[in-house]
């Protein structure tokens, strides 16, 4: 999952990079905006917004109105001192998944903070089982069509040129380069230099052990190359 931080004020910043480290920050609408047009499409995304930057008091509200166009399934949390522009939110219907008031004790933005990106995820998650992702798979010079829900993860099989692909119950044989196929989706995550794991099916992960284990019980090895990029998924 993608998580982005629309906020000017360096005190806030460090606070919520603290309670989320892979969270990418923005100082400016603008930037944010930017790099939301390139995100990938079906790529899961949670937005914490300040609803007032520099003196523009609109500018969160404008910020997640243009969000909200882009992915219709954006988790957008709002982080405000700012309580009675709470109401614009309504108005311009952007679905937001909480308010949270920065003028609140310290104990309780966290509590409020960790259990409205729960939440997030939560939604993102259902949303991802439910819908049908479909992808294209590079194989020799043709393509393999899956959908990625079914993906749990690809191996390279040893000796030869080709991935196998395991799914819950089906197991496919392509002919394609590892490396490749990560960045056909942010979801394809490569772990070890022979697997590629589908992200939204890892049960568990013990790093003393350098094991990931799926939802299906399978268990793979994480090359020490990868440990940081597997703990920021938990």
């Amino acid at each position: 999952m993608n998580y982005f931080l629309l906020e000017d004020n360096k005190i806030h910043q460090r606070f919520i990079k603290n309670l989320v480290p892979n969270i990418q920050i923005f100082n400016k609408p603008h930037d944010l905006l930017q790099h939301v047009h390139t995100l990938k499409n079906n790529s899961a995304n949670i937005f914490i917004l300040d609803l007032e930057l520099g003196d523009t008091p609109k500018a969160g509200i404008l910020t997640a109105n243009f969000i909200r166009q882009a992915d219709p399934h954006a988790q957008i949390i709002i982080f405000t001192s700012h309580s009675d522009l709470t109401s614009l939110c309504f108005e311009y219907h952007l679905s937001v998944l909480d308010y949270i008031y920065k003028g609140d004790a310290q104990n309780k933005i966290q509590q409020r903070l960790l259990a409205s990106l729960k939440k997030a995820q939560d939604n993102l998650h259902r949303l991802i089982q439910c819908q049908e992702i479909p992808l294209k798979l590079p194989n020799g010079s043709r393509f393999h069509r899956v959908d990625l829900n079914n993906i749990l993860f690809i191996a390279s099989e040893k000796g030869t040129h080709y991935l196998e692909v395991h799914g819950f119950k089906t197991l496919t044989k392509i002919r394609a380069n590892l490396k490749d196929i990560t960045s056909i989706h942010d979801q394809l995550i490569q772990v070890h230099a022979a697997y590629c794991i589908n992200s939204n099916h890892i049960q568990s992960y013990s790093a003393k052990k350098h094991l990931l284990t799926l939802k299906n019980g399978i268990s793979l090895p994480v090359s020490r190359p990868f440990n940081q990029i597997v703990r920021q998924l938990l």
